[in-house]
């Protein structure tokens, strides 16, 4: 016979949880964020103190970022920034360069591009 036990929840794992369903309602204008909020009142956290950060769209689906920017080094060496510039699309500068180099460095790490200094290559 199996037995199951009870586990507790911890607390920050409560806020943690109804943060996020919190952040989730407000952006999307769900009904029943004044429960989230009584709820992690209950756990003696300030909903208003909490962040809701803005959801950033994606504009790329799987592999196509990684096509876009091997398109922009077939005509040569770029940086960094000019390979943003290029492949940004209509995403906001910081998500646009974040997102290109974590993709040149997943590149860079399967052989598929260089970096030689501030240049990236296509080799």
């Amino acid at each position: 016979m199996t037995r199951y036990y009870y586990r507790p929840w911890k607390d920050e794992s409560l806020v943690s949880g109804l943060h996020f369903l919190r952040c989730r309602l407000i952006r999307e204008g769900l009904p029943g964020v004044e429960h989230a909020d009584a709820l992690l009142r209950g756990l003696g956290v300030d909903p208003e103190t909490l962040p809701t950060p803005q959801k950033v769209p994606k504009s790329y689906k799987r592999g196509e970022l990684q096509r876009a920017i091997l398109e922009a080094l077939r005509n040569g060496p770029l940086t960094g920034l000019e390979i943003t510039k290029r492949v940004s699309g209509d995403l906001p500068y910081k998500a646009a360069y974040k997102r290109t180099y974590i993709a040149l460095n997943r590149m860079k790490k399967a052989g598929t591009v260089k970096h030689e200094g501030r240049l990236w290559l296509a080799p």
